[in-house]
């Protein structure tokens, strides 16, 4: 079962975290709408954000991204051991799904039940969408 908790902060920053059998995928997130990505891959030793930013689907992702943004998708700050990597709260979720399939899963009913709710879509009909 997943649970989703958000907090704000003073200063208007939220801590989102996504609780599941596999643990929690913590999102901080500022008011550019960034979220720092070392605080999401602290939870997850043996997942790197530098191994997920060279894929090349992720490379296209993040270039389509920014373009839609008009800016980074990705931000590094203070390389070295201090370092700081923010992405694009978007970018994040994709970041999240690769780190944790369970939340990727549940990302995809959630889109799922939108669509469903909203347009009263059935997969049919978006799988003809994204043919055309």
């Amino acid at each position: 079962m997943n649970e989703l908790n958000v907090r704000q902060d003073a200063v208007n920053d939220f801590e989102i975290s996504l609780n599941n059998s596999y643990g929690e995928i913590p999102f901080c997130l500022v008011e550019e709408d960034m979220v720092e990505a070392d605080f999401m891959e602290s939870r997850f030793k043996h997942k790197k954000i530098r191994d997920f930013i060279k894929k090349e689907h992720v490379k296209e992702f993040m270039h389509e991204l920014s373009s839609e943004i008009l800016g980074p998708a990705l931000v590094k700050r203070h390389w070295g051991p201090d370092s700081e990597t923010w992405m694009h709260k978007i970018l994040a979720l994709k970041y999240a799904a690769w780190l944790n399939p369970s939340f990727e899963l549940w990302v995809y009913k959630q889109v799922e039940k939108l669509l469903s709710a909203e347009h009263n879509l059935k997969w049919e009909d978006l799988v003809l969408q994204i043919e055309e």
